[in-house]
């Protein structure tokens, strides 16, 4: 399945944060308005804005949006959704507000079981190298390598600009 990955430009409000600060974006309380999560004084606070004129508002109140977006470096906010002619419309309509749209595959940005159980052994320390994958998982080294390169990769391909 084709996705489209979405960076746009923040708002003034969100510029003026860290990305270290900023936890996320929900439409939980107020349908009409963007809660904003972020963390100020080590305590979460919750900023309630109304984003009439955003196309990621927009994209929150439809179910075109997938996964939550986040913040990457040089104030942008990046995001995923999918590929229709709806969504095209209206990424068009609000091109000013966004940096670049690239098509992308699935399999491109979300992990498979398998590289969820090769995280999994990793973090909890139950393997410690690709040698030890592969004995665990009884599979060839280079095999072990290839599936700890993907599973990162898409981690940082979803999580890092």
């Amino acid at each position: 399945m084709k996705l489209l990955e979405v960076i746009m430009w923040q708002c003034e409000l969100i510029r003026k944060l860290e990305a270290e600060d900023y936890l996320g974006v929900s439409l939980r309380r107020c349908p009409e308005k963007i809660e904003h999560l972020i963390i100020s004084d080590n305590k979460v606070k919750n900023i309630n804005v109304r984003c009439e004129n955003c196309v990621l508002a927009k994209l929150m109140k439809s179910t075109h949006l997938i996964g939550s977006p986040i913040i990457v470096d040089g104030g942008k906010i990046k995001f995923v959704v999918k590929n229709n002619i709806s969504v095209k419309k209206l990424l068009n309509e609000h091109s000013y507000q966004l940096v670049e749209i690239k098509e992308v595959d699935y399999r491109e940005l979300y992990l498979t079981k398998r590289q969820k159980e090769v995280l999994s052994l990793l973090i909890s320390g139950k393997v410690s190298n690709a040698t030890q994958l592969s004995r665990f998982l009884k599979i060839s080294k280079p095999a072990a390598l290839k599936l700890i390169k993907r599973s990162i990769s898409k981690l940082a391909r979803r999580h890092i600009d």
